[in-house]
């Protein structure tokens, strides 16, 4: 089955990103099993949450994001959004502080609202661009964005951002809502 993932509007976990297989499809909604999302402790391993979603938007249910480019670490600063691998999710953070290795940086909530009190270092293994899946109609398919420094090779737009877009489609058969909420699907 096909791996997606999916964002999370439900109050503890707002605004992170949990993958999920998607089981079925029927009109606008997607039945879909998380891999490491439980509905409660006391479940086994083989009774993760299932559960039918109604996508918000066509990035709400969408394919895994491409790798993240090498320079994307070593051109982080603080300002920056990212998402952080925290409790089996991917959670939107914003970067505050360098540490001293250059390497780990305090990081804070994107959305203060969603995650109050969560503040705690971050080494970049655990980082990845917040990535923006524009669908597979769009002429680039992927984006994400980060505040301008030298970096060669790299183009910079004049509103203070890096922007890398990707115009690749998922490598296997993908599920996704388009702008009007219908399913659609990519067949590789």
């Amino acid at each position: 089955t096909e791996i997606v993932e999916v964002w999370q509007g439900e109050e503890k976990i707002a605004g992170a990103r949990y993958s999920a297989h998607v089981l079925e499809t029927l009109n606008e909604f997607v039945c879909v099993r998380y891999l490491l999302l439980e509905e409660s402790s006391n479940l086994h391993a083989d009774e993760w949450l299932t559960e039918w979603v109604s996508p918000r938007d066509v990035d709400h249910v969408r394919p895994v994001p491409p790798h993240t480019p090498g320079w994307f670490y070593s051109n982080l600063q603080p300002g920056d959004e990212a998402e952080l691998h925290f409790a089996d999710g991917w959670w939107p953070i914003t970067l505050w502080n360098v540490l001293e290795d250059g390497r780990s940086f305090e990081v804070r909530p994107s959305k203060p609202q969603a995650f109050s009190g969560l503040s705690c270092t971050a080494h970049v293994s655990r980082l990845r661009p917040a990535w923006q899946w524009l669908g597979p109609d769009k002429k680039l398919c992927w984006k994400f964005a980060m505040k301008t420094r030298s970096m060669d090779n790299q183009p910079a737009s004049e509103n203070g951002t890096l922007s890398l877009q990707i115009d690749t489609l998922p490598a296997s058969n993908a599920h996704f809502f388009d702008d009007t909420g219908r399913l659609q699907t990519i067949m590789s």
